[in-house]
């Protein structure tokens, strides 16, 4: 199972979320790494932009969630985060417990489908009930 992770624009939160979850006992057999997002023509490269969770099948994806929104309540000011898996995005965005819990189905349902290497059973894209991203 392959997860993506965004933190906005801040390359030195997603350093520190890497960092967590590297820490994180659930995760402890997971691969957690930075990439750099592809660069568009005319742009400049460089900077660290997406964190990617690579792990086998057992990771439940509410621990994952659950890793994921506790580092975000020891930040100051939590920043926007998007959560990939296959066809699947999300945003958080309130932290609550009724938005981890529906998070981590999406994922749940993403693995089940197989929307990472089946296209023919994609899970529409949702970001915390605000409609689809564009």
């Amino acid at each position: 199972m392959i997860i993506e992770i965004e933190v906005g624009a801040d390359e030195h939160e997603l350093r520190s979320l890497a960092a967590w979850l590297r820490q994180e006992p659930s995760l402890r057999t997971a691969t957690v790494s930075l990439k750099q997002p592809q660069a568009q023509p005319g742009e400049m490269g460089g900077w660290v932009g997406i964190l990617q969770v690579v792990t086998d099948s057992g990771l439940g994806a509410g621990s994952f969630v659950l890793a994921v929104m506790t580092f975000l309540q020891t930040r100051r000011s939590a920043p926007p985060v998007t959560i990939r898996r296959g066809e699947v995005e999300v945003t958080l965005a309130s932290g609550t417990p009724e938005e981890a819990a529906r998070i981590a189905a999406l994922l749940q349902q993403a693995e089940q489908h197989g929307a990472a290497s089946d296209p023919g059973h994609p899970v529409p894209p949702e970001n915390s009930g605000q409609g689809p991203q564009q």
